[in-house]
């Protein structure tokens, strides 16, 4: 943020630096919250987690202050950006959490005889380890198989990206532009006093 000013001697561990810093933390503040709920608005109401993680942080002094806008979910930047067709599938720990809490496979229905799947009640036997399995486990094998298809078709296909930071400043250019000058302003009144 280039700003015009007629003083000579240097800002640096000065008075005048610790009031340009909160000159701008206090310009930057609303921007910050304007641009925070402008993400969280733009996002699909299915992404509860990514929205929670939208946060603003302003660091630096003086002129050297700025405005971070992220998000602090570790797989956010999948969200943002999306995946390329053929890429690696996301891990299936994380695809099983999402099918249930999306309630995939909730009810879970037998394929031989195609009735729902009561809990509690014991099913098929499991040859592996020489005990029937009991519905919980039916259901979580579902629910495994239905993740690992998701998976794959993620690895084949790809996810298309949201893009909201990328498109954050044209889209809020208006506000953007009008904040700066405010603050320019400000930090100009300061200097030239």
């Amino acid at each position: 943020m280039p700003i015009q000013y007629r003083r000579k001697d240097h800002l640096r561990g000065t008075e005048a630096e610790k009031r340009i810093g909160e000159a701008i933390r206090e310009g930057f503040e609303p921007l910050g919250n304007e641009l925070v709920q402008s993400i969280k608005a733009d996002s699909p109401s299915d992404r509860g987690r990514f929205k929670k993680g939208v946060k603003k942080r302003i660091s630096g002094k003086g002129l050297k202050t700025r405005l971070l806008v992220y998000n602090n979910l570790d797989y956010a930047e999948y969200i943002e950006e999306g995946r390329k067709p053929g890429s690696k599938p996301p891990p299936p720990d994380v695809l099983l959490g999402w099918v249930r809490r999306k309630g995939l496979g909730a009810k879970a229905f037998s394929i031989k005889t195609r009735r729902a799947i009561a809990a509690g009640t014991t099913r098929s036997f499991n040859r592996a380890i020489g005990k029937r399995r009991t519905a919980a486990q039916s259901l979580l094998n579902i629910q495994k198989s239905i993740a690992f298809l998701i998976g794959r078709s993620i690895g084949k296909r790809g996810i298309k990206g949201l893009f909201l930071f990328k498109n954050l400043k044209s889209k809020q250019a208006g506000k953007i532009s009008s904040a700066i000058t405010g603050i320019k302003t400000r930090v100009a009144n300061l200097l030239n006093r």
